[in-house]
């Protein structure tokens, strides 16, 4: 009889949190000048200080963020909660409290699985990071109307596909980061929402193994894409992928690429950076990319090219979705290594 009685208890409190209920917390309140002023157990945010300070709560069992909490009317610069086992996020929470953040909002290495409708709308901040929580899926319009927004992070989660329509009237949206998800292919219109002239995508260390020319469907031929692809399964690069579109940059390095088409970046194709590995292309391939690229001026590098006339690059991350490639070296490099430690013992 205890026992149901404390479970009883416990499952009450449990779900009482879950819907918002009472639990105290701390924050921070860091000045644009360094310091930072404590504020303890408390339900809500009010105390802010001056306009422009940031607001920043570490390690605490929140689980879910309400509107509530945002009690504060100064203007905020940011607002970040890190580690705070948040699970999901009242509705209209942002939207309805946190009107007055005007940069950053941060919701990072948390337990969140799903960005709803209109999560995250009508706000004026120009970046949102909700990396490495434990996103599965992106709602219709879980980000609208952001008429300043430049900067969304959503690397390190669980995505294995991108819902375009996720992405609603963000008219000056630069950079999009989806590293380290699990994202297996592009869809048609995959990038249809970008429409800023300069825009970065970051799809590297994902599972993606095929380039589809549809991907590119809707996409503004005014835009000038850096495209990150590196650390994915990728073998083809088919006929006109890259065509009729200008591009600041393509990376493909660690990528098993096998074949490429001689037409992958044809007619009106303008590009300034291409990085691709040497190692699963034959001789032939390895050439044409060679002559394409003093064609058309474009800066090539390479991985595993040391036998061609390319530019050698240094690898800036391996990650695991690299590893279907890295393995294909991983004997040689323990190989050496021994064999170096042997002339030194």
């Amino acid at each position: 009889m205890y026992f149901l009685q404390t479970l009883l208890i416990f499952v009450t409190f449990y779900k009482h949190v879950l819907a918002c209920g009472s639990y105290s917390f701390d924050y921070e309140i860091r000045g644009q000048i360094g310091f930072i002023k404590k504020i303890s157990d408390v339900e809500e945010i009010s105390e802010c200080g001056n306009d422009n300070q940031s607001v920043f709560v570490d390690q605490h069992y929140i689980l879910e963020l309400c509107c509530k909490i945002f009690a504060c009317k100064n203007i905020l610069d940011a607002v970040t909660f890190n580690n705070c086992f948040i699970r999901k996020f009242e509705e209209n929470c942002f939207s309805n409290s946190v009107l007055n953040v005007r940069s950053v909002i941060r919701v990072t290495r948390n337990h969140i699985t799903t960005i709803k409708k209109h999560t995250f709308r009508d706000l004026v901040v120009m970046q949102i990071d909700l990396s490495n929580n434990f996103i599965e899926k992106l709602e219709d319009e879980a980000f609208l109307n952001l008429n300043n927004l430049l900067i969304l992070h959503l690397g390190g989660n669980l995505l294995t596909v991108i819902n375009p329509k996720a992405f609603a009237l963000i008219p000056r949206l630069e950079s999009l980061s989806l590293y380290e998800n699990r994202i297996r292919t592009l869809q048609p219109g995959f990038f249809s929402f970008l429409s800023a002239r300069n825009s970065d995508v970051n799809l590297a260390c994902n599972e993606i193994s095929q380039l589809k020319k549809s991907a590119f469907d809707g996409l503004s031929s005014r835009v000038i894409l850096d495209l990150t692809l590196n650390g994915n399964k990728i073998e083809i690069l088919p006929e006109d992928i890259f065509t009729n579109r200008s591009w600041q940059s393509v990376d493909l390095s660690y990528n098993p690429l096998k074949t490429i088409s001689r037409h992958f970046c044809d007619k009106q194709c303008v590009m300034q950076i291409f990085e691709f590995d040497c190692v699963f292309l034959t001789w032939e391939d390895v050439e044409f990319i060679v002559d394409w690229a003093e064609a058309k001026e474009v800066d090539l590098y390479g991985g595993g090219c040391l036998q061609y006339n390319v530019t050698v690059m240094l690898p800036t991350k391996l990650c695991g979705g690299a590893t279907n490639f890295e393995d294909f070296f991983s004997w040689k490099f323990y190989a050496s290594f021994y064999l170096l430690l042997l002339n030194y013992i």
